[in-house]
């Protein structure tokens, strides 16, 4: 490990974290499922950690509704079990908790508005965070946490419910097979461009939640976490090895490792440094008495 290749890896990995699309769905073309052209492989360059999540969001479109039912009462469920076990300075806490979801939405709103850049996002990610907390510095990190954790899981319920009622509503319901419908003759047009505009209704309000109720930003926050413990970690194999070539000595050989004391100054590798092989010494045991007969001769 070289500081130079830890700051490649730092980039890279802050980019592929902080990037997003430049266009939302509404501006995509209707080229086909909206799944099939967001970036999510591994190997693309482009891919984001935005669009690998979103796409992922737009999964349960293949579910069942009698399946998104009975997620939407299992999160309903665990919302009254939150609020069974919150005790009264957690239900105070949510008020400042609400007014930083507000402005959370509102900072979203102008991040549309300029063109996604990037800063704008981290600032409304961490409004819902930190705005609470300056608030009421004096609340206790266990009702901050729980009052965040009941905020996240309302708009869940509110996410779910919604999306269930967008999927029997005839205007937004999504059909998955639009694309596979003919084109000709023109009514068979009209029914399958229907069908296009109801299925991209349905995904712009799934990015409408994916990014406003905190589901992003649940992934950013957590990205952000393996970045710094990923950071920690390298960092401190850099240093091992710019001491004195530990790292590489444990993990490689003698060696390949740096020499103690050196700090980071690699001594050209020569094979059988430091000893002879056998051969090597009886050749040359060889090639001197082999001098000397022919001296003596």
């Amino acid at each position: 490990p070289r500081f130079t290749r830890l700051q490649v890896d730092m980039r890279e990995y802050w980019k592929f974290v902080v990037a997003t699309p430049k266009e939302s769905v509404r501006g995509r073309s209707l080229k086909g499922l909206l799944e099939d052209q967001l970036r999510v492989g591994y190997s693309d360059q482009r891919s984001t950690l935005y669009e690998m999540w979103l796409a992922r969001a737009l999964e349960h479109k293949r579910r069942s509704k009698t399946l998104q039912a009975g997620i939407l009462v299992w999160n309903f469920v665990l919302l009254g079990l939150l609020v069974g076990l919150s005790q009264v300075g957690v239900f105070i806490g949510l008020w400042d908790f609400f007014v930083a979801f507000i402005c959370h939405c509102v900072l979203i709103m102008v991040w549309e508005a300029f063109g996604r850049p990037e800063a704008l996002m981290l600032f409304a990610f961490l409004s819902v965070f930190l705005v609470p907390y300056l608030f009421m510095p004096d609340m206790l990190l266990c009702d901050y946490l729980l009052a965040l954790l009941i905020l996240i899981q309302c708009l869940c319920v509110i996410k779910q419910a919604v999306l269930l009622v967008c999927r029997l509503y005839p205007a937004t319901r999504p059909n998955m097979k639009w694309p596979e419908m003919p084109s000709k003759p023109d009514a068979e047009w009209r029914k399958k461009k229907n069908a296009a505009n109801r299925t991209r209704r349905y995904d712009m309000l799934v990015e409408y939640f994916f990014i406003n109720f905190m589901e992003y930003e649940i992934h950013l926050l957590c990205a952000l976490v393996i970045l710094i413990l990923n950071l920690i970690t390298q960092l401190l194999m850099v240093l091992l090895d710019w001491i004195g070539g530990l790292h590489s000595w444990f993990l490689l050989n003698r060696n390949l490792g740096l020499e103690l004391g050196t700090c980071g100054k690699r001594r050209k590798y020569e094979p059988g440094h430091g000893q002879r092989s056998t051969r090597g010494a009886s050749q040359q045991a060889g090639d001197g008495g082999g001098g000397g007969g022919g001296g003596g001769g």
